[in-house]
């Protein structure tokens, strides 16, 4: 198709053109808004769940080594008292990576306010290209093209005629 050639010949068909245009986009937008949204809340969630998972593990590595340390001789329990250390600085990570994990399912949150907002928008976008769309089709059919098409089967009608007299 050559966009030089592209039909801007009346008023009508670039109604309908662009309420085609407005319909699509308005259809497609929100479910690939919806898709992203949907994608990132799954991971979230996902992120959510393991450190969960984690900082439950970690807490009960640490009073499983609390204990031990009570229990242990001096000897043993310098080592298990760094391992304890440790595996706090380990359960103060898990736990800023889960607030920050949190953070992210908050702003998904207004996300999906957004999306909500988004769906109602296209829903009105598409009732309106889709009028735009079916009046320029009906005008531009029934006040200009129904009409060139007699012009040009005429035309064409009166080219026969004159090829056959000759």
């Amino acid at each position: 198709m050559d966009i030089s050639k592209f039909p801007t010949d009346n008023l009508y068909k670039f109604i309908a053109i662009f309420g085609l245009v407005i319909f699509i986009v308005s259809y497609f937008y929100p479910t690939i808004l919806y898709n992203k949204v949907l994608y990132q809340s799954a991971e979230i969630n996902a992120d959510l769940e393991t450190l969960e998972q984690k900082i439950t593990s970690q807490e009960n590595l640490i009073k499983f080594l609390q204990k031990l340390s009570d229990k242990a001789t001096n000897k043993n329990k310098d080592t298990i008292i760094k391992s304890l250390f440790e595996e706090k600085v380990k359960l103060t990570t898990f736990n800023n990576e889960l607030q920050e994990t949190k953070k992210k399912h908050y702003i998904l949150t207004s996300k999906t306010d957004e999306w909500e907002h988004w769906a109602d928008l296209a829903l009105w976008s598409q009732v309106i290209g889709g009028l735009m769309m079916i009046l320029g089709f009906y005008f531009w059919y029934f006040k200009l093209q129904r009409y060139q098409d007699i012009i040009i089967k005429n035309e064409a009608m009166k080219i026969k005629n004159e090829t056959t007299n000759i």
